[in-house]
């Protein structure tokens, strides 16, 4: 924690304008560590009756246009009758499609777009969880975190009211499937 203090004593004293002791940083750290613990209980587990990975994805990003949208529109109306793996995630200057791997040239094809990036392989692991975790403070920044200090870059990530989905790269798939297996309570 002293290292941290030491850190950050120069911002917070710009920020402060004024002299801080090092001191002080070191009691308010602590009292925060404090806090961070009472809210965010280490050991969290979660029961599930679905943790689900699909392989083989492509990730694919776009700067978003109103031209993209009706395409993409079409693509998603086709796509939904069949059995493949589609998400959209569409930001306010960004649209991304997370699609089964053979359906990347399509979509490009398609689109006739070049896209801003595409990841492959990916691979997402779907947590289907109980709609009570819903209200638990901190749970999908917890969950989140466990890949992250695994070491592993989570590629995107997007939800629904009793999911998370997180993609990886598909060398990185066993590993935070593992970690996030852990996490799971068996009771």
């Amino acid at each position: 924690m002293s290292k941290v203090a030491d850190f950050l004593h120069p911002m917070i004293e710009i920020r402060a304008k004024k002299q801080v002791s090092r001191g002080s940083i070191m009691m308010q750290l602590s009292r925060l560590q404090k806090n961070l613990q009472k809210i965010t209980p280490d050991g969290i587990t979660f029961r599930t009756n679905n943790l689900t990975l699909h392989a083989s994805l492509a990730v694919i990003t776009y700067d978003r246009t109103a031209t993209l949208l009706e395409k993409v529109n079409k693509i998603v109306s086709a796509q939904m009758t069949k059995d493949s793996f589609l998400a959209l995630n569409r930001g306010s200057s960004e649209l991304t499609l997370i699609v089964d791997s053979e359906l990347s040239s399509y979509i490009q094809n398609e689109i006739h777009a070049h896209p801003k990036n595409i990841i492959a392989p990916v691979t997402a692991i779907t947590i289907h969880f109980s709609e009570k975790y819903a209200d638990v403070p901190g749970f999908l920044y917890h969950v989140i975190q466990q890949i992250t200090l695994q070491g592993i870059n989570i590629v995107e990530v997007t939800s629904t009211y009793s999911e998370l989905t997180i993609l990886v790269a598909q060398k990185d798939a066993r590993l935070a499937f593992d970690t996030l297996y852990l996490m799971v309570d068996d009771n």
